[in-house]
């Protein structure tokens, strides 16, 4: 049986706000880059080159900040640990999720096949995790295989969701988290992204739907593990 649907936070505590989501993707943002910032400053290393130091630092910079932003937001909302606040939670039987990724990963692929081959370049984070070798792979294979599914789905499915389904009927909220998501990886401004934006697009919205049918975040998290690792592989092997 399906946990009970999803629900905004409880009579205790105050609802979230989609300003809340906002001020959590910007703590990362700003974390990541006044992180990678210092790291060049120490490191030396040039702009267009960074070392696996540097990538460490905007990564580790911007998930450190959505952890530390939604661990505030929770705490300012009275909404509890995690796993009430924001369906923060694995459950083993929800393993199929991760072939549903890898399902979707596959068939979205095919589709926007034409589209890929009109630019000949893939997402900015998909080549950066291509190109890396030793400690940067490792960072990066961190960050695709472990951070992003966890942490984006806390804020886009965790926060923003629910923020939203507070204010309007599910499938918008589904909807607008979905494309959202969708449009915060358009700012690495690279034509890879936006060709595969219509992707995001519907990973968000099958996400969303888990998240809202099951009340909690597990099947989603898997999804988006599932989602990744078709690439975190072929940059692991290659």
């Amino acid at each position: 049986m399906d946990p009970q649907p999803w629900a905004a936070p409880g009579p205790a505590t105050r609802p979230y706000s989609v300003w809340d989501a906002v001020g959590v993707f910007a703590a990362g943002f700003v974390l990541g880059v006044v992180a990678a910032t210092v790291a060049y400053a120490v490191t030396g290393d040039p702009v267009d080159d960074p070392g696996w130091a540097v990538t460490a630092a905007a990564v580790f910079g911007q998930f450190g900040g959505f952890a530390l932003g939604l661990g505030v937001v929770a705490r300012r909302r009275r909404a509890g640990p995690w796993r009430g606040a924001y369906g923060f939670v694995l459950r083993g039987r929800d393993w199929w999720a991760v072939l549903v990724g890898i399902g979707l990963q596959i068939g979205l692929g095919i589709l926007l096949l034409p589209l890929a081959n009109l630019v000949e370049e893939d997402q900015e984070v998909v080549e950066n995790l291509l190109d890396a070798t030793g400690a940067e792979l490792a960072v990066l294979v961190v960050a695709a295989g472990v951070l992003a599914p966890v942490l984006e789905e806390l804020l886009f499915r965790g926060l923003l969701l629910r923020a939203l389904l507070a204010r309007t009927r599910p499938g918008v909220a589904i909807a607008v988290s979905a494309v959202a998501f969708a449009a915060v990886h358009l700012l690495d401004f690279s034509p890879g992204t936006l060709v595969i934006t219509p992707a995001l697009v519907v990973f968000g919205v099958v996400s969303g739907h888990f998240a809202v049918r099951t009340g909690e975040l597990s099947r989603s998290i898997l999804l988006h593990f599932g989602f990744n690792v078709l690439v975190v592989l072929g940059a692991v092997v290659s």
